[in-house]
């Protein structure tokens, strides 16, 4: 069965449903909104923000460039009932030339180049293999393979049915893209499980944040993928408790670089997947993602880490855009890549790339669609 079948009412449906879920629980978690009788909206202690975090919008109560990773603060261009004052923030569509400008005007400042650092699995490799393109970096290392879907439509459950992977070139555990310019550098590190190579990755980091120094460089990590698929129907907290392990002993460590280190660390949440593509046994189902997103943002919000929610509206909507694609020739193209499960596609990258980098250029250029991170 091809997913250009289902008829797109129902599809557009059930992701109108998980939206609602989805923004109801990240508005909850992160304490905008208390549900009535909930334990932890009365009795849950909040770390206090460090100074070092307030700018002088958030002292004003009003957001600040943190507006961009944060879910029910920035307004999206593809939302046109969103009028209140409330939604000052929205997001500058970074062109080529726009871009250029503030890394020029970034290094300039700085005297360095700027350090992007993407840690995570499947899509963050493809995240950051589009940042690469989009910049048009040179190559400084590859050790890992990208694997890419073919664009026509596929069958499912077919045993020649391909979806987007990263894997090792040499058959090691973990895998490292590197690409650079005098301006940037942009670092992927592949994670499969929180084990002893993410704790050996973030001690070098701060290894190399006490000798060259990191403020306002951004480091972006993402877990708990393979916790997931290692783990059973039958027993699916099997793998969140063994995220759950790490993860405590990972967080002190991100908060001390956050801290002590001025680097903006960044946790990115699982977005959603299209329920119609989940096999019957398949571990990659919402309601999985949705206990690893509710663990980290519990333990992690209102932290000096900051947590990415933003991107799964961008990633509902690419959803819904799918929804109403006919081109069986192109679904799986690039720019859409509506029947793979985790990947999401370039247009969804898109908007990825512009947050990440209306959060680079804060206070460095004029951003007229984003006046929270505007000069």
């Amino acid at each position: 069965m091809l997913v250009a079948s289902i008829p797109s009412r129902w599809r557009a449906a059930l992701a109108a449903t998980l939206l609602v879920g989805l923004v109801a629980a990240v508005l909850i978690l992160s304490g905008i909104v208390q549900p009535p009788s909930a334990p932890f909206a009365t009795e849950r202690v909040e770390e206090e923000t460090p100074e070092w975090t307030l700018s002088s919008d958030q002292e004003d109560g009003i957001d600040g460039c943190d507006c961009v990773w944060r879910i029910g603060c920035p307004k999206f261009r593809w939302q046109v009932n969103f009028t209140s004052p409330r939604y000052r923030c929205g997001y500058e569509e970074m062109s080529s030339s726009l871009t250029q400008e503030c890394l020029a005007e970034r290094h300039r400042k700085r005297g360095r180049q700027l350090q992007l650092r993407i840690v995570g699995d499947t899509r963050e490799a493809f995240i950051t293999d589009y940042i690469r393109d989009r910049l048009s970096l040179p190559a400084a290392r590859e050790t890992c393979r990208l694997t890419r879907a073919p664009p026509s439509a596929k069958l499912f459950d077919s045993p020649e049915e391909v979806h987007c992977t990263v894997t090792p070139l040499d058959g090691a555990d973990t895998c490292e893209m590197v690409y650079e310019t005098p301006e940037i550098r942009l670092e992927y590190h592949f994670l499969h499980l929180l084990g002893d190579d993410v704790f050996r990755y973030v001690d070098n980091l701060r290894k190399l944040c006490e000798a060259d120094g990191c403020r306002d460089d951004i480091f972006i990590i993402s877990g708990g993928t393979g916790e997931l698929l290692n783990s059973t129907l039958m027993d699916s907290f099997a793998g969140l408790r063994r995220f759950q392990n790490h993860y405590k002993r990972l967080l002190p460590l991100l908060k001390d670089l956050a801290t002590k280190h001025k680097l903006e660390v960044v946790w990115k949440i699982h977005e959603p997947v299209t329920d119609e593509l989940i096999a019957d046994k398949s571990m990659v189902r919402n309601d999985l993602l949705q206990e690893y997103n509710a663990l980290i943002m519990e333990q992690t919000m209102r932290s000096s880490v900051r947590v990415w929610t933003s991107h799964m509206i961008m990633k509902l909507h690419h959803i819904e855009e799918c929804a109403t694609f006919t081109d069986d020739a192109q679904v799986n193209s690039d720019p859409w890549r509506c029947e793979d499960v985790w990947v999401a596609g370039d247009k969804a990258h898109s908007e990825y790339f512009d947050t990440i980098f209306n959060k680079i250029c804060d206070k460095l250029i004029r951003m007229p669609e984003n006046p929270c991170c505007s000069a």
